[in-house]
């Protein structure tokens, strides 16, 4: 069983399932980062020795933070935002820095988040094999082996389920042309296909 921990919340996956924190891997840490992004979890489910299914997943836990986190939701930048970021562009204009220095939102699109570390994953990983790197070879994704995408979103609202399949209608837009299935879940509304249980840490 793998048990695995991100802030407060803990992933536990069965015995047939290999899962690991791909963004504290020594792969990413030392042969990627900082150039590309990654997705906090990587599993995969095997069966008789082979792998069935291939699991990206993204965790946001914004349960109470929801406030701080309101932006991450929008894709269009708010009104506030908007004057913050035109000072500070007018800012590095007036000190010539302009051409050095991009100004940006911190709290990207979620969408736009979980696909560029989609990305960045998908083609590290593809590294990772020509280096014939073996801890994450169980990660591989081969020929015919089902790719998911999983953002985790703690998010206290009373309808989350609508909430979150409203995102999730907008995550399989955005990968329709990577011929992906996306799922935005929390730990009570996990996809039956996904083997793991979801516990918040309270001590």
């Amino acid at each position: 069983m793998a048990k695995l921990i991100e802030g407060k919340l803990q992933f536990d996956f069965p015995a047939n399932w290999s899962a690991i924190k791909f963004d504290e891997s020594w792969w990413f840490k030392h042969q990627i980062q900082p150039n590309i992004k990654g997705v906090d979890i990587l599993a995969s489910q095997q069966i008789n020795g082979h792998t069935k299914q291939h699991w990206l997943i993204e965790i946001k836990d914004c349960a109470g933070y929801e406030a701080a986190n309101e932006i991450r939701l929008s894709p269009e930048n708010t009104e506030d935002l908007k004057t913050k970021l035109e000072t500070s562009r007018d800012w590095l204009k007036a000190q010539n820095y302009n051409d050095e220095i991009k100004i940006s939102r911190k709290k990207q699109y979620i969408i736009d988040e979980v696909l560029a570390k989609m990305r960045d994953t998908l083609v590290s990983l593809q590294f990772a094999e020509r280096a014939a790197h073996a801890p994450l070879a169980a990660f591989i994704p081969k020929k015919n082996e089902s790719i998911h995408i999983v953002l985790f979103l703690t998010w206290n609202i009373p309808d989350y389920r609508r909430f979150a399949l409203r995102l999730q209608q907008k995550l399989n837009t955005a990968m329709a042309a990577y011929g992906l299935q996306g799922f935005v879940c929390d730990g009570s509304t996990l996809p039956q296909t996904l083997h793991c249980t979801v516990s918040r840490i309270t001590t």
